[in-house]
């Protein structure tokens, strides 16, 4: 019989029995072997099944785990990108947005929840007057000032997918439609309440339209709304992690406080209150009450033992989480270990950022936000818009690196500016120098005039190079993305839409990473 804490995760996670089902094959799969004669996971002392409860609990007490989870969602949204349109009216309410709902900071609190979770929720709430269970009053929200009231996280551990989209022609097919949320206080207060078995008991859960939520999954596989958390890859790693660090702690404490062994001699006779007394000042020199013992026919020697070095299994389990995450070793710990090494981790998780922006940041989180924003009557509905996000640079230079790179580019720039000055005297020529009266030319006859160089016809900067292409070369540019958002952010037409009444109102996003010189 499962206990309460089972039952509510069952409850709040929604897995039907032919999922755990599934989850139960391949968790033999990956503990057997020798035909399931040897369980590794027995062995080892391995959690079968982590649940988000197992993940949120490494993820407040153990130090590594933490630094997994956050790491990734801190490089990436303490350092946002910067979104602007073609639109003046868009810019002031993307603005807006950020400064009355400190939406970066909403973004990473939902990315450290799917980090631990399969997947968080961001919730919208917007001002339309509707029950949060109905789809989005686009009417409304053009109206009302302000549009937005809040922006909220939730995790996986206080969501349910109630109901999927079964419309095989919508683009979010098998997509949650419903969900049903349970706030974080009112699934701690269900563990006190003696009637948890009837959901009505759970006061204050609340249904939710799709519309209204950015569902925040990452790593997915054969479907967009379950992924693989962060932490779940390396769960074994950290439990090993924990051990060693634990066990060698532990090893030091009992090895360093050694033992003492008395040895009583056998021809001496001691009585009950000399027994009694011997072991009081063991006692007090145990507790460092006293450091000295007396002793009369008794021989005290200290109890040797070596302490293990931890080293190199720690640097092995570091290495293995490093490998499997992608942050760096020198990033994971904080170690420095010298210029060269720092540099080249700095280097390597600046790619990784960079990757993860483009894999999951602009498709999975920045575009859906805005995207969901337009459909629902927050930005304005504009035949043509042009929505840049720019992301900085996410390999961050000390001051003297800064200061070496723009003496690079003026260096270019220079450089540059010769080759243009060259290449035009080059078109132009050099014009003949008339001859001085009076004055000698070069054959010493007089009123004879210099001759000059002509010209190179049709040699431009524009034949071997390109303004934007110059920019590139010098580091000035970084290349854009360009993503096309379809019918979501243009204006809406009268009639069924069409595949040629898409492409006329086609609007695009370009993302690209720009540093202006």
């Amino acid at each position: 019989m499962g206990t309460l804490a089972d039952t509510l995760t069952s409850k709040f996670r929604g897995q039907d029995a032919l999922g755990m089902d599934m989850f139960r094959r391949i968790n033999y799969a990956v503990q057997s072997w020798f035909q399931g004669k040897r369980n590794y996971y027995d062995v080892f002392g391995y959690t079968v099944n982590p649940t988000f409860d197992h993940r949120m609990a490494k993820y407040l007490r153990q130090d590594v785990a933490a630094r997994i989870v956050d790491a990734p969602a801190l490089a990436m949204w303490t350092n946002p990108p910067q979104v602007t349109s073609t639109s003046d009216g868009w810019n002031l309410l993307w603005d807006d947005l950020i400064a009355r709902y400190n939406l970066w900071s909403a973004i990473e609190r939902g990315d450290k929840l799917a980090g631990i979770g399969r997947f968080s929720l961001l919730l919208l709430g917007f001002n339309d007057g509707r029950d949060l269970s109905l789809p989005v009053n686009t009417r409304a929200i053009t109206q009302k000032d302000p549009k937005i009231l809040y922006i909220q996280p939730y995790s996986e551990r206080c969501v349910k997918v109630k109901g999927f989209n079964t419309n095989a022609m919508d683009e979010n097919f098998n997509k949650p439609e419903l969900y049903t949320i349970f706030p974080q206080n009112e699934f701690v207060l269900a563990f006190n309440n003696a009637s948890l078995n009837r959901k009505d008991n759970l006061n204050g859960a609340f249904d939710v339209h799709a519309s209204r939520v950015i569902h925040m999954a990452e790593n997915c596989l054969e479907n967009s709304v379950y992924g693989s958390p962060r932490m779940e890859r390396v769960y074994n790693v950290l439990d090993d992690l924990l051990k060693v660090v634990g066990g060698a702690a532990e090893t030091f404490w009992l090895t360093g406080n050694r033992g003492l062994h008395i040895d009583i001699d056998k021809e001496m006779e001691i009585d009950t209150g000399d027994e009694a007394a011997l072991s009081a000042e063991m006692d007090e020199y145990q507790h460092q009450q006293r450091r000295i013992i007396r002793t009369r026919g008794a021989k005290v020697t200290a109890i040797g033992s070596d302490n293990p070095d931890p080293t190199g299994a720690f640097n092995m389990l570091i290495n293995m989480l490093s490998g499997a995450t992608g942050i760096p070793k020198r990033i994971l710990t904080g170690a420095e270990a010298g210029q060269l090494a720092s540099e080249q981790d700095r280097a390597n998780w600046a790619d990784r950022i960079d990757e993860r922006r483009a894999s999951w940041g602009n498709p999975w989180v920045i575009f859906p936000i805005i995207k969901k924003l337009v459909a629902a009557g927050y930005f304005p509905r504009e035949e043509e818009i042009e929505v840049t996000v720019d992301w900085p640079t996410s390999f961050k230079m000390s001051p003297l690196e800064n200061a070496q790179t723009s003496a690079q580019h003026a260096r270019s720039a220079t450089n540059f500016a010769k080759a243009i000055e060259t290449m035009e005297n080059m078109k132009r020529g050099t014009p003949a120098t008339p001859a001085m009266p009076g004055k000698p030319g070069p054959d010493g006859a007089p009123g004879i005039e210099i001759p000059g160089d002509p010209g190179v016809p049709g040699l431009d900067l524009g034949d071997l190079v390109t303004v934007d292409e110059a920019r590139k070369m010098i580091g000035l540019d970084k290349p854009a993305v360009t993503f096309d958002s379809g019918e979501d952010i243009a204006a809406p037409s009268s009639g069924p839409p069409s595949a040629q009444r898409v492409h006329d109102r086609r609007v695009k996003i370009s993302v690209g990473r720009i540093m202006h010189f």
